[in-house]
């Protein structure tokens, strides 16, 4: 944090692109600007990128309104492109308005610590800086002695698992700055990023022991049925290198073996959480999809599905109605932990428990699960492994695979060079050097192609060449097979330009057994994210 004097000046009036007096929530359709109706209630939490926070509060009864700014600084009526040089010492805050009859505060408490990292210091997952740091600022003096519980509570419990003290700031709030306009209730817009930075612990909330006065509720979590630990025996393939227990749940709590499951089965692993952003969105998509496969396709494929929730309540509530497996609560193998990193993911484990697909498939199709499942397999076909399926639904492979080395450790990230300047189409510097030489495992900036002066130069009558940013040689030429609209409404759709096989320049192209897409250079690409069209980069 600076010293107030090395701040940023800011400004006398709210920035220009605030929203204005007369906005409404996008959701609740309720006010953002007090006064709000004397029986409501005020808090402020910080707990990273406000995209991924404000979702979680929206939907909770109870809650009136909420909205994003910026708070606890120095610098008056800062911008998010001021905040974001950490010279204004602002946090990126959710403010919640809420009526405390039907939503008491420790139940936004709860939420708050469940569903971020209270110990990391300054940061929140792959989100670091001075705006990102965990806090809760009260409005209410009446709210500090259960804020200061409700640390106590869940430093106890965080400390039975091994994990460090709680870096949360608790102060009285000071001066709120909305943010601009877009910011608000970003993740509920078309368009949206779909970016979930929230890295939480894993650790329930223990019920609070509180003095009469509070009207808050007992959080009595229900226990669900204990999982026997331990593989099945009869278990082969990718169920028996998957789960490290028995039994599965059906959607209607009934008990199923993994055996019984799964073997001879092609396994998608779903990993999401209910208050992840994109998960809302995924979610319903993934299940209308599954529910359409027919009794073959059922009995080839199966998805088993792992909440991040580490309550059983909450676990419960949301795996309700959906059609596939469940893996018991608080079940720890090797492949949730990993899809632990990256929510919502849905990665595909062959029969045999070799991976197919990393970190997650975004358009899985009828024809992919048909391709992974070799169910179009003409007769002399050889078995033979894939990533994904082409529009004759037989497995794809990947044309060139590159090794991990490539990425190894250089002087600028996975690069021996920046990237050269200027760059084409007025790309950022900064950005391109962050995405391409130190940014491998999260996805940045979906839609910046759109904002850049490619949108309005590009030739959309010709082929284009595009090149790698680090080294100058051609990496891509699109579009090929195809029209440039086609190209560009499929790029749209993923939010960052989508090449095909045909369109990849192999000579300095790279894909690791990851999935992930590098230039040979050790440049980050991308991942490969097949769909029913053929391998996609």
């Amino acid at each position: 944090m600076l010293p107030a004097q090395k701040c940023l000046k800011g400004r006398k009036h709210p920035i220009s692109d605030a929203p204005p007096k007369e906005a409404k929530h996008f959701i609740l359709n309720t006010k953002l600007y007090p006064p709000f109706p004397e029986h409501l209630q005020m808090i402020s939490i910080g707990m990273g990128c406000f995209w991924c926070s404000e979702n979680l509060f929206w939907d909770l009864e109870g809650v009136y309104s909420t909205h994003v700014g910026y708070q606890m600084g120095c610098t008056p009526n800062p911008s998010y492109r001021e905040v974001c040089t950490k010279k204004t010492n602002h946090n990126e805050v959710t403010r919640i308005v809420f009526d405390p009859r039907l939503c008491p505060l420790t139940k936004i408490l709860k939420i708050f610590f469940e569903t971020h990292d209270p110990t990391q210091k300054l940061g929140q997952g792959n989100d670091r800086g001075t705006q990102y740091r965990s806090g809760i600022y009260y409005y209410d003096e009446g709210h500090k002695p259960v804020i200061e519980a409700s640390v106590k509570t869940y430093q106890e419990a965080l400390s039975k698992k091994n994990f460090g003290r709680i870096q949360t700031e608790i102060l009285p709030a000071e001066t709120f700055y909305y943010a601009e306009d877009y910011h608000q209730q970003y993740d509920a817009k078309p368009g949206n990023r779909e970016y979930c930075g929230l890295r939480p612990t894993g650790v329930v909330m223990p019920a609070l022991s509180l003095s009469a006065g509070d009207d808050s509720k007992s959080d009595k979590g229900e226990s669900m049925e204990k999982i026997e630990l331990g593989a099945d025996p009869k278990a082969i393939g990718a169920g028996k290198r998957l789960f490290h227990c028995r039994n599965l749940l059906t959607s209607k709590g009934k008990r199923v073996s993994v055996s019984e499951a799964l073997n001879g089965k092609v396994i998608g692993y779903y990993h999401s959480a209910h208050w992840c952003g994109p998960c809302k969105s995924f979610t319903p998509k993934l299940a209308e999809l599954y529910s359409s496969l027919s009794k073959e396709e059922r009995a080839a494929f199966e998805i088993v599905f792992r909440s991040n929730d580490r309550s059983p309540e909450e676990f419960k509530e949301y795996f309700s109605g959906m059609p596939w497996l469940a893996v018991p609560f608080d079940q720890n193998s090797k492949a949730a932990k990993n899809a632990n990193k990256h929510i919502p993911s849905l990665v595909i484990y062959a029969k045999d428990g070799k991976g197919i697909t990393k970190d997650g498939v975004n358009e899985i199709s009828k024809a992919a699960i048909r391709g992974w499942a070799m169910l179009d397999k003409e007769e002399g076909d050889e078995k033979k492994g894939g990533t994904g399926a082409s529009p004759s639904s037989k497995p794809m492979s990947i044309p060139v695979i590159g090794s991990e080395a490539i990425m190894s450790k250089k002087k600028n990230g996975t690069t021996e060079n920046p990237p050269i300047k200027p760059l084409r189409w007025k790309v950022d510097w900064a950005k391109a050097n962050k995405i391409c030489c130190f940014n491998r495992h999260f996805a940045e900036s979906s839609g910046y192609f759109k904002r850049s002066k490619w949108y309005s130069e590009v030739n959309r009558r010709a082929v284009t060449v595009y090149y790698d940013s680090i080294t100058g040689k051609p990496l891509f030429r699109a579009p090929i097979g195809r029209t440039f609209r086609q190209f560009l409404a499929e790029s749209e759709k993923h939010g960052w330009p989508s090449f095909r096989d045909s369109e990849v320049i192999w000579d300095d192209v790279r894909v690791l057994r990851n999935g992930e897409v590098v230039s040979r250079a050790g440049t980050h690409l991308g991942h490969n994210l097949p769909d029913g069209k053929g391998n996609r980069y």
